[in-house]
């Protein structure tokens, strides 16, 4: 079994490129994929705790914020 921290390392990294990308980037449409980026990367931490704490909140979370 994967340990919790590399699921959320692999959030983070996800989020963090997300940021980089919103902040360096001038086109409309790559700041909007970026921002995509940063929400799957928080969307990753919520199953991921979901999962790992035996709860369905997390998915519930992300079929929200997927909306």
């Amino acid at each position: 079994m994967i340990p919790l921290e590399n699921y959320l390392f692999l959030s983070s990294v996800l989020f963090v490129l997300g940021l980089i990308g919103v902040i360096v980037r001038r086109s409309v449409i790559v700041v909007i994929l970026c921002i995509e980026l940063m929400m799957n990367g928080a969307n990753l931490a919520f199953v991921s705790y979901g999962h790992f704490l035996n709860s369905m909140d997390g998915q519930l979370i992300v079929f929200f914020v997927k909306q």
